[in-house]
């Protein structure tokens, strides 16, 4: 996972639905993410389980160090080009191993001999076997903040019962 991608879904930071936005301890995740959490009634940080209070995903600042460092960012994020065309790659060859520009799909890699994909395509894959290796971590997280919550509650209760006891306790004592 890189800096520029959100630390649930991967998806790059844009400016419009994967917006960067903050969170309170400090966390970066994407617009859309974070609407499905506040939509979910699930509004704790992947990263460190802080709780935050957003009824909105507008509530919660627009990460702008992180928006202005990928504007700014150096050629090294985009797309390389092909070495004999000069163009851009835009699809993979997996017969060959190789990334391709249009060009080179034309003269080289005909689709009944190569087996060709987009880069979105291969994105795609590369997006859904991330989330399947992250899904057992995702499934035991939530299982961890359930068993916190119910941990939590019990805790409340048996402090409630103690006080109880501790005021018919000093309530005895005084009439004694």
């Amino acid at each position: 996972m890189e800096e520029n991608e959100c630390i649930v879904c991967f998806s790059r930071y844009d400016d419009k639905e994967q917006r960067p936005r903050v969170l309170h301890c400090g966390h970066t995740l994407c617009s859309k993410c974070l609407k499905t959490a506040i939509r979910g009634n699930t509004k704790m940080c992947p990263k460190c389980i802080q709780k935050y209070s957003a009824l909105n995903v507008k509530d919660l600042p627009v990460n702008f160090s992180l928006e202005n460092m990928m504007k700014s960012a150096n050629t090294s994020d985009k797309l390389p080009e092909c070495a004999e065309h000069q163009l851009l790659v835009s699809h993979r060859c997996f017969t060959h191993k190789a990334w391709v520009c249009q060009s080179c799909l034309k003269e080289d890699h005909s689709s009944e001999a190569c087996t060709i994909i987009t880069i979105n395509e291969q994105l795609d894959i590369k997006k859904s076997t991330q989330l399947a290796q992250c899904q057992p971590f995702i499934d035991a997280f939530r299982e961890i903040c359930q068993r916190s919550n119910d941990c939590k509650k019990q805790c409340q209760k048996r402090m409630e019962e103690n006080y109880e006891e501790i005021l018919r306790n000093e309530s005895i004592i005084k009439r004694l």
